[in-house]
């Protein structure tokens, strides 16, 4: 899956501590062994915006990436199709 990381880490309101905890409560999933970016073998530590290549919505979605790849502003990621995209805007 292609995502543009829009690098706004740990910025704005989130009901959780952190990006990273509010990925977790509501993914359901545990924090995965490898950042997901299909290039990388670090360690999740953050969780990091991004936004699905060529949406037109343009929703901001969170996901957990090591320091490195969270660091990408701009960039564009290839992440494993399992990768929980959780909305930062929940209702």
């Amino acid at each position: 899956m292609k995502l543009v990381n829009i690098n706004a880490i740990n910025s704005g309101s989130c009901r959780y501590c952190t990006w990273l905890q509010q990925w977790q409560h509501f993914s359901h999933q545990q924090l995965p062994q490898f950042c997901p970016v299909l290039t990388c073998s670090r360690h999740p530590e953050v969780g990091a915006l991004v936004q699905k290549l060529g949406d037109a919505d343009r929703i901001s979605y969170i996901i957990p990436l090591c320091r490195e790849c969270a660091a990408l502003h701009g960039e564009i990621i290839v992440v494993l199709d399992t990768t929980a995209l959780v909305p930062v805007d929940l209702k």
